[in-house]
């Protein structure tokens, strides 16, 4: 074998080198109440509540349109019950 031998443990090295460093000072954090977008709902939250409100809407008008085709049949259905009714009583009245 040939080259540079050495019996020193790089491992323990390295953790008591770590051990023994002075600990790196953090960053302050900003300070978020002075950030100029503080208190502002975002954008995309703003476009999503418009997005539901849109699909109530239209939920909504769907709801409101099948109600008018219900009231629309069912007063066909009472005015060809009525005539037929008319009908019937005129019937009786000439036997």
């Amino acid at each position: 074998m040939h080259g540079l031998k050495s019996n020193k443990n790089f491992i323990v090295t390295n953790a008591i080198e770590n051990i023994l460093s002075i600990a790196k000072k953090k960053e302050d954090d900003p300070d978020w109440l002075k950030k100029k977008d503080f208190g502002r709902t975002p954008d995309y939250l703003d476009r999503i509540k418009e997005n539901i409100q849109n699909e109530y809407k239209m939920i909504q008008n769907l709801h409101m349109q099948n109600s008018e085709d219900k009231y629309i049949s069912f007063n066909l259905e009472s005015a060809s019950v009525k005539k037929k009714f008319e009908k019937s009583k005129t019937n009786s009245v000439r036997v």
